[in-house]
């Protein structure tokens, strides 16, 4: 699926992105869900830098960060032909 999140600066969005992409990493979702087969997300973003601030906030939120994948990512998280594992996690 495709999920786009606009508004205003500072209202929240990559937040919001970051802690459903770190959720969905660990097959957890919203308070009072069961649980779930975990995910793996694609973020592109051209407002927040990937290795300054969403990783670090994916740190934080205690994502799977091999189940995430975004251009401009360092180190683990992007990796040659990071678009066929992400397939591969989605399709098994």
């Amino acid at each position: 699926m495709l999920a786009l999140l606009e508004g205003d600066p500072g209202q929240g969005k990559s937040f919001l992105a970051a802690a459903v992409a770190a959720n969905g990493s660990r097959g957890r979702g919203l308070p009072g869900a069961e649980s779930f087969e975990p995910w793996g997300t694609l973020m592109l973003t051209a407002e927040d830098g990937l290795a300054d601030t969403l990783q670090p906030r994916l740190d934080r939120l205690g994502a799977d960060v091999d189940r995430i994948f975004g251009a401009g990512f360092e180190g683990r998280l992007l990796r040659p032909l990071g678009l066929v594992h992400l397939c591969h996690l989605h399709l098994g």
